[in-house]
């Protein structure tokens, strides 16, 4: 084996200054529905809604724009989220038994891409409280939590218990308020004999807060039992005898009654009344779907209005027998009663009412489910009750999602027919309601040009045209297609898993010469489209092609043929010689058009051990030069790294950490767009996007109003905060406008983590071509005395006549 080492020169302070400049990581946004939700809440002063997932997730939504999201440290399900209204703050219980406080506060300045961003507010973790065992039980079952209330002065969070018990928090401190602690036992002293009877009272399944009397709470058990809870006189004002499993509580909204729900299908309505300590019986109790077994009503609202009687509306209770494995939630007032059926099962839900102090009624204007694969908002105002169109939370269900393309620049006419398209399709019921989580300002710029990512799903039938390449006595099927226009005429590029490449002169008519063809019979024919087999390219690696490229006599993509018949893009130079650019697993090559002569070429796998999965040329514009830009190679190895190459001489720039080894689905669905943004699938239904440029960012800007000051925070070793979520907010007594950065990952510039001798290294090569050469490496180039006769006859024939077709 030959080999040969280049010496490599210095690192050039100017070049890794404008890499700086180029290049930055980022994960900016995430696209599509939360994966596996699994809580709900509302803030209805800031009208902000909060949704958590069984990884441990937390994702706020506002206005449209308006987002944010925070992740705990444990991978472990949120169970419930409570809103403190208006403070910008959250509880969030964990499966884990663990309180977590979260806040929104103002980060401290960084520097992105070499220049120095601006703190925006994120989401962040300040607080966490477990609550303590209770002594001389070995258990730990008795303290898990059930059900967490908090009151609305903010400053005091009841839990309530596995055990029966009942314990107060208080709040921003999460300490244990020892001196308010109820236990079951104190409960069951007041109860009459006959009810007791030796039993326990179960777990606490709901805690409701006296809409009118601050300090007194329902706090129901899962036997049946409820009771009116006094916190100031530490009293029970009223016990109320239930004898069906319980399954939720809800306040009409006078406190003159409240409602329970029960696992039998059905719920009872119990009056207030002073002077009698005991209620056996509730007022009424109905089981909606009866006579014959019922699933569990789980969750109950009951919501006044002035236009009649009240709004029921509820989770479940449907017959077993004909619904059993049904997701469906019904809403009643008056005659109306529509029971809504969902594809998938129903995780919470809450209305959008008036919460004035003053004002008499409910009136709910909105209804707000979430489900586990899709946010379903109903207009409560409108007769009919119908749905609202989402301007996110986009479900991605429908099916697998089997591939992904980025369109960068949608014409403006093409964009219009697509929005009425999807108007269309919306059901023949008509709302005018605007969208009612309409928390905080979004405060991005319109976008200059539209883009949309486009997706195939495994489940899709469609007809489009197609070309189908068919070779005998050769079973590879083809992998990659790259159509492409050179000096020498319109070009068909096809790669193959055995590592061969196909060149086909592409007869068009109205271009070339073009034949008429029959299909379908004698009196039905077309114009066909000819491929002509130019040149056969053989891999000596036989790797799979990943890519095929077609670059300019500058060593620039050819633009897109839509933007160049329209004049939106740069036209190619079509003076020089162009290059193909073939990607395959392993290598990275560049050869000369159009003789197919080899001219430089990195062996990857050979240097890092890793394989192409994903390539893309990117055009990076300068975050401090307005007028810079440079062209780049992008790669997404099976390592989830990302490596960036100058074209065409596939020199190396920087290389990012950017997707798990283990996320095998996340790599085969990264698909990149044209300006250095990138996307792939965290989950099944959510996308996570992602920048590699230093300039172009897509993420969140807004603004929120809330009722406390943001102050800037730092962490306990005193260095910046990193941003769990994007977002800019503002609040009374000061602003804060600026966008947040992702965490940007450390840039691995090969002069701080590449000795020079490294293949990564991005100082110049005294020559094009990198790494080693091998007697390997010089068969790739070698060519057969036929094909060498046949190369030296064409340049012949080239010489005297104009450009055509690449290869004959």
């Amino acid at each position: 084996m030959m080999k040969f080492r280049f010496r490599r020169q210095g690192t050039d302070p100017q070049r890794e200054k404008i890499k700086q400049e180029l290049f930055a990581f980022n994960k900016t946004v995430e696209h599509g529905f939360p994966h596996q939700p699994s809580a709900l809440a509302f803030d209805p002063k800031l009208q902000l809604m909060a949704i958590g997932t069984k990884s441990g997730a937390i994702k706020i939504y506002g206005a449209p724009g308006v987002e944010f999201t925070g992740l705990h440290k444990d991978t472990t399900a949120v169970t419930q989220i409570h809103f403190l209204p208006g403070q910008g703050r959250l509880l969030s219980l964990l499966d884990d038994n663990t309180i977590h406080l979260w806040e929104l506060v103002v980060g401290l300045h960084r520097e992105v891409g070499g220049a120095k961003k601006e703190g925006g507010v994120c989401l962040k973790q300040v607080d966490n409280y477990t609550l303590p065992g209770r002594p001389g039980i070995e258990s730990c079952s008795a303290t898990h939590v059930t059900v967490l209330l908090l009151l609305k002065s903010c400053d005091l969070l009841c839990v309530g218990t596995e055990g029966g018990g009942v314990y107060f928090v208080e709040l921003p401190r999460l300490e244990l308020r020892e001196s308010q602690t109820l236990l079951q036992d104190q409960v069951t002293q007041s109860l009459p004999d006959e009810y007791r009877c030796g039993k326990s009272l179960g777990p606490v399944e709901s805690l409701q807060e006296h809409p009118q009397q601050p300090g007194k709470i329902l706090i129901g058990y899962s036997r049946g039992l409820v009771v009116l809870w006094d916190l100031g006189t530490r009293h029970a004002d009223q016990l109320f005898l239930g004898k069906q499993q319980l399954e939720s509580l809800v306040w009409e909204r006078s406190g003159s009654l409240f409602v329970s729900s029960h696992n039998d299908g059905g719920y009872a309505v119990w009056p207030i009344t002073s002077g009698n300590s005991c209620t056996h019986q509730p007022a009424s109790s109905t089981i909606p779907y009866g006579p014959f077994p019922c699933k569990a009503i789980n969750k109950i609202l009951w919501r006044t209005s002035q236009t009649g009687s009240p709004v029921l509306l509820y989770s479940g209770g449907m017959p077993r027998a004909s619904y059993g494995d049904r997701h469906c939630l019904t809403i009643q007032q008056d005659k109306e009663h529509v029971t809504l059926d969902f594809t998938s099962r129903v995780i919470d839900f809450f209305t959008i009412h008036s919460m004035e102090p003053d004002r008499e009624f409910d009136d709910p204007s909105a209804l707000v489910v979430l489900l586990e694969e899709e946010l379903v908002v109903i207009d409560l105002q409108t007769p009919g009750w119908p749905t609202l169109p989402t301007p996110y939370l986009a479900p991605l269900h429908s099916s697998a999602i089997t591939c992904s393309c980025h369109i960068s620049s949608v014409p403006p006419k093409l964009w219009e027919r697509l929005i009425n398209a999807g108007k269309a399709q919306r059901s023949r019921q008509h709302t005018h309601m605007s969208w009612p989580i309409c928390g905080g300002k979004n405060l991005a710029p319109p976008p200059k040009h539209q883009e949309l990512l486009l997706t195939g799903i495994k489940k899709s039938t469609f007809s489009t045209p197609f070309l189908t390449l068919k070779r005998r006595n050769n079973d590879k099927s083809s992998r990659n297609l790259c159509v492409s226009g050179t000096h020498h005429g319109p070009t068909l590029w096809a790669g193959t898993n055995s590592g061969s490449v196909y060149a086909y002169a592409l007869e068009v008519p109205g271009v070339g010469s073009g034949r008429a063809c029959e299909r379908g019979g004698a009196s039905e024919s077309s114009t066909c489209v000819e491929a002509v087999l130019g040149k056969e390219i053989q891999l000596m690696h036989r790797a799979p092609v990943v890519s095929i490229s077609v670059l300019d006599g500058r060593g620039k993509p050819l633009p897109d043929p839509y933007e160049a018949s329209q004049d939106l893009a740069i036209a190619p130079d079509m003076t020089n010689a162009h290059s193909v650019l073939i990607a395959s697993e392993e290598q990275l090559k560049v050869f000369s058009l159009p003789k197919v002569s080899a001219k430089t070429k990195f062996k990857l796998t050979a240097h890092e051990g890793c394989r192409v999965r994903k390539v893309a040329l990117v055009l990076f514009h300068s975050a401090a030069q307005e007028d810079y830009s440079e062209h780049t190679l992008v790669c997404l190895t099976n390592l989830g790294d990302m490596h960036l190459f100058t074209i065409p001489a596939l020199r190396p720039q920087v290389r990012y950490d950017c997707i798990r080894k283990e996320d095998i689905s996340g790599i085969a669905s990264c698909v990149f767009t044209r300006n250095g943004q990138g996307f792939y699938l965290i989950s099944p239904s959510e996308y996570e996007r992602f920048s590699l440029s230093a300039k172009v960012l897509t993420e969140p800007l807004c603004s929120v109003q809330l009722d406390r000051p943001l102050e800037p925070t730092a962490t306990s070793d005193g260095t910046t905060m990193h941003p769990q979520a994007n977002g800019t907010h503002r609040n009374q007594t000061g602003q804060a406008e600026g966008r947040t950065e992702a965490s940007p990952c450390t840039l691995s510039s090969p002069i701080l983590e590449t000795p020079l001798d490294s293949p990564l290294s991005c100082a110049d090569l005294t020559l094009d071509t990198t790494g080693e050469i091998t007697v390997e490496d010089v068969r790739d180039f070698l060519t057969t005395v036929d094909e060498a006769e046949n190369n030296l006859r064409n340049m012949k024939e080239e010489e005297g006549r104009s450009a055509g077709i690449l290869i004959n």
